[in-house]
């Protein structure tokens, strides 16, 4: 089993004017968002922010460093997931298939331009719960999936090549995986997955598919 020692940095804070360092969720009683205030308490205790509970709609406005939200996008329907990401100097954590999986493992999904900030938020993760790092990249040609130390990937490469540089006592394991994206975030393997941004902030479609199809909460830095 690999393990992930403990790394002794933390990623660069975000600079915006008036995001603060605290995590807010929202609380209506309902099922969904009981689950994502239980995520976001865990969380906030682990990374000692303020957490912030608040009626469904003041979430809109919340001034926060992370956003959490019910599986469904709740309370920004109708346009829900693409309205919860649309401001970029927060983070967005939607809780969806188990809170709580039990695995031990959180996967950064790379692959695309904000590479660096998905590997930052993931290891910063894995450093607060104690966690292990799985770097996976999804390569529709590779046609299976394949663990490896040196993987023959420039995606993957650069995940390491950074890691090494900002996380060199954590020591990762690599995934490579052809099989179509939605069948690869539904497989229960990881407690959280961590997945970039699409083009100028918005939601691409690994993020989309993740947040539809993951089997455990999905953050989206």
């Amino acid at each position: 089993m690999i393990t992930a020692a403990p790394i002794g940095w933390l990623p660069r804070q975000r600079t915006a004017r008036r995001v603060t360092r605290s995590v807010a969720v929202g609380e209506d009683g309902s099922a969904a968002s009981r689950r994502a205030v239980a995520w976001a308490t865990r969380y906030a205790a682990a990374t000692g922010a303020e957490l912030v509970t608040a009626p469904p709609d003041a979430l809109r406005t919340a001034d926060c460093a992370t956003l959490v939200v019910g599986p469904h996008g709740e309370p920004f329907r109708p346009r829900g997931f693409a309205a919860a990401a649309e401001n970029p100097d927060r983070a967005l954590v939607v809780v969806r298939g188990l809170p709580d999986p039990g695995t031990g493992a959180v996967t950064a999904a790379v692959g695309g331009a904000s590479d660096t900030g998905v590997l930052s938020a993931a290891a910063a993760f894995c450093r607060a719960f104690g966690a292990r790092l799985r770097v996976l990249h999804v390569h529709h040609n590779f046609g299976g999936v394949a663990e490896a130390a040196e993987p023959d990937d420039a995606p993957l490469r650069r995940a390491l090549a950074f890691l090494e540089v900002v996380a060199a006592d954590l020591t990762p394991a690599v995934v490579l995986d052809g099989r179509q994206p939605h069948d690869v975030f539904g497989a229960p393997v990881s407690d959280l997955v961590v997945v970039g941004r699409g083009p100028a902030g918005g939601l691409g479609r690994m993020a989309r598919t993740a947040l539809y199809h993951s089997a455990c909460p999905v953050l989206i830095p």
